[in-house]
């Protein structure tokens, strides 16, 4: 279970540092603000995993021995958006905090779903293993579209993406994960394989490829 403060902090750059009583009170009221009005979205699907045409080394490491996946997508959705919009030309203090406060609630809802499908298949005693998203590893990103197009994404959660395959709404997540019949043996890659090392605001934290209990 996420700590989405603990989160929110280390999008902001704190890691295991504490704010300032201004800041945590400036987040507070962000979060106050914005939470309520965020309406996340999501939608899924099962695909065998023949008919997905993915290709590249460490997908096919992560869903070796599934002969079905599952395609999710989640959102929070075009207002977060308008709303970042508005924190950027009012106070771009609050603005650089909104954009933590939804970076840490999509990862956060993204598990939570993660978990209920879980246990959804559990309960027909089937496994899933942990979320693998275009972007980790040599899993090309161009995949994003194919993502939103099997998943009819657009018309059911309001997700699309631009011609550099960046998600619109930008606070939203793509992953695939494999389904089995026994509990799967794949090993997590972790951040050094991914290829947005550089840029992640929750590298380190174990996050995005942490292992699911099974």
């Amino acid at each position: 279970m996420r700590d989405l403060d603990k989160d929110i902090l280390y999008c902001l750059g704190y890691g295991n540092n504490l704010p300032d009583d201004r800041t945590k009170s400036l987040i507070e009221k962000v979060k106050t603000e914005a939470l309520p009005k965020l309406k996340p979205r999501a939608v899924h699907g099962t695909f065998q995993k023949n008919m997905l045409n993915f290709s590249g080394k460490d997908i096919e490491e992560h869903l070796n021995g599934a002969e079905q996946c599952i395609l999710f997508a989640v959102t929070l959705g075009a207002e977060s958006e308008r709303l970042f919009s508005i924190y950027q030309r009012t106070d771009m203090e609050k603005a650089v905090i909104f954009d933590a406060v939804c970076d840490a609630f999509v990862e956060a809802f993204a598990d939570e779903y993660c978990d209920n499908l879980l246990k959804e298949y559990r309960e027909k005693g089937l496994y899933i293993n942990t979320r693998y998203s275009p972007g980790y590893g040599d899993f090309n990103i161009e995949y994003q579209k194919e993502f939103i197009s099997l998943l009819n994404c657009q018309r059911s959660i309001g997700l699309t993406a631009n011609d550099s395959s960046v998600l619109i709404p930008r606070k939203s997540i793509t992953a695939v994960m494999g389904i089995f019949t026994s509990p799967p043996q794949g090993k997590t890659k972790g951040c050094a394989a991914c290829n947005m090392n550089s840029t992640c605001k929750m590298k380190g934290k174990g996050k995005c490829l942490k292992h699911t209990d099974f």
